[in-house]
């Protein structure tokens, strides 16, 4: 039987040059951007999902391939093309709510054309929705709720017939016209139970090339994503993931040996420069972190590195051992300024450690990115302009400033609904229009012109304030130096420019949504 997991491709036609794509499996919420017509996206994280779920498979003898047309830059005509060649028994993909409409019409075809005979759902939209799209689309066979890997084997050694249906936990499907919904929300543990991701799956069996995944983050290339670690204690409100995926999970983490033997793999066979760690929260275990950089340091993997962190556990202590293990770059999402809506989200964050954390990181030439969120649960004017303040001052290398998107599963969405807002804002795009976004319900029009005003030159005079500051100019002028050596001339002014066709275009073109 042949299994095909597929990263669908939805892209839209803007001018004779320009296309709006969806970045959608890889990342944990899906938005949108702007590209050249027959480049790939700058940013293109690696469906982890979709490869661990192949590589089980593939252990447990099934004939798995993988497509990521989002990575291959495939059309719609063309991703049915790829698939008639194959003639896959079954189909797998995670549908997204930018891309329902669009993902509706991709079933019935794969099944009006007889390309398969099964498909299945999953990811957060099908969790979330389940029991409705079922009812909207016959062509639809079943679903899986949450976490998938373990319940997609399950549930494919049940159609083959070694299972039965019955027993497959977490799926939702339709029998004899009603609703079979075997819920269920255990989560994978021992993480060491899902293989190693055969990268050489991705984006495609035939046009194999890990190294086209990639986090504008990241300052070398061959940058190659992995994860060392899944959940966060954190119960974010507005957090897909973890509300959807994980339903609020434990924490959990692969073993050291496991992620040391999967460091060494990527260095060795795909020759790796620098490993980003994409996990929901690398820093929660803080004597796991100090394990693990140690059996870096052990190993002598002499590997750059770079992690998705937060701002609760680090202290110098850790990051100086990070550091020395090969760290040069962090990810912290502090989100807020103001202390009782981060009470309120339930992040426990000290705005004066974060404060400090940047300096910290600046002490050891450690690349420090932080994330911020406009427009969360009891946000005004006065508290956003606490956070604005509060970044104007914060010594990082970079920060990213977003407009909280609603979406559905998630605990500020329900709170939205049960308020009666209008929600339709469900695009996670950095520079969503604020006139258009969830901040028009938050604010009267007087204060969004106030912080509309404010907005249109904060980035510049950030950078402006910190050029005054010689330890940050000095490491600013050390990381530019750094990138370009480690990513090449042509890669770095490719991927300045991406971004910058993508900032530009996406704002011109938000009618279009």
């Amino acid at each position: 039987m042949k299994i095909a997991l597929i990263n669908p491709s939805t892209k839209i036609r803007l001018t004779d040059k320009l296309e709006k794509y969806i970045i959608r499996a890889g990342s944990r919420w899906p938005h949108s951007g702007v590209k050249k017509i027959g480049t790939i996206p700058h940013y293109l994280p690696l469906p982890f999902f979709l490869g661990y779920a192949a590589s089980l498979l593939e252990k447990f003898g099934h004939s798995v391939f993988v497509f990521d047309f989002v990575a291959l830059d495939y059309s719609e005509s063309e991703m049915l093309d790829e698939l008639k060649k194959t003639e896959p028994d079954i189909i797998f993909f995670e549908p997204t709510v930018l891309t329902i409409d669009f993902d509706m019409k991709l079933i019935d075809n794969l099944k009006k054309t007889g390309i398969t005979k099964t498909i299945i759902l999953a990811g957060a939209y099908a969790t979330v929705f389940a029991a409705e799209l079922l009812q909207k689309n016959p062509n639809i066979d079943f679903i899986i709720k949450g976490e998938y890997e373990k319940k997609l084997l399950d549930l494919v050694n049940a159609i083959c017939g070694t299972e039965k249906i019955e027993n497959c936990k977490g799926i939702v499907y339709l029998k004899n016209e009603k609703i079979i919904d075997i819920d269920e929300n255990s989560l994978i543990e021992p993480l060491d139970f899902l293989p190693i991701i055969n990268r050489e799956l991705f984006p495609s069996k035939d046009r194999p090339n890990p190294q086209i995944y990639w986090d504008g983050f990241c300052q070398n290339y061959p940058a190659l994503q992995m994860q060392a670690s899944r959940g966060c204690p954190y119960k974010c409100d507005f957090c897909l993931w973890n509300n959807v995926i994980y339903r609020n999970g434990k924490y959990r983490t692969f073993s050291i040996d496991r992620v040391i033997t999967e460091m060494k793999i990527l260095i060795s066979k795909y020759n790796a420069k620098e490993i980003y760690f994409d996990d929901d929260d690398f820093t929660i275990n803080k004597q796991f972190v100090s394990e693990l950089c140690s059996a870096i340091i052990q190993n002598k993997l002499n590997i750059k590195w770079s992690c998705m962190a937060d701002a609760v556990n680090l202290d110098e202590r850790l990051i100086k051992l990070m550091a020395d293990s090969g760290c040069i770059g962090v990810k912290i999402g502090i989100e807020s300024a103001n202390r009782q809506i981060l009470k309120n989200l339930g992040k426990p964050i000290d705005i004066e450690k974060a404060r400090k954390l940047a300096d910290i990181c600046l002490k050891y030439n450690i690349k420090l990115h932080t994330t911020f969120m406009l427009g969360l649960k009891n946000e005004n004017l006065q508290t956003i302009n606490e956070t604005l303040d509060f970044i104007e001052n914060l010594p990082v290398s970079s920060f990213q400033l977003s407009i909280c998107s609603p979406f559905p599963g998630t605990k500020y969405y329900e709170y939205l609904k049960n308020n009666n807002f209008d929600i339709k804002m469900f695009d996670g795009k950095i520079n969503a229009d604020i006139q258009n976004s969830i901040l028009k319900l938050l604010l009267n029009d007087c204060e969004l012109q106030k912080l509309a005003k404010r907005l249109k030159y904060f980035s510049a005079l950030w950078f402006l304030k910190k050029i005054f500051n010689f330890r940050w100019l000095l490491q600013f002028i050390r990381n530019i130096f750094r990138v370009v050596l480690g990513l090449g001339l042509n890669f770095f002014i490719f991927q300045v420019y991406s971004n910058l066709v993508d900032k530009i275009y996406s704002q011109k073109y938000r009618e279009n949504d």
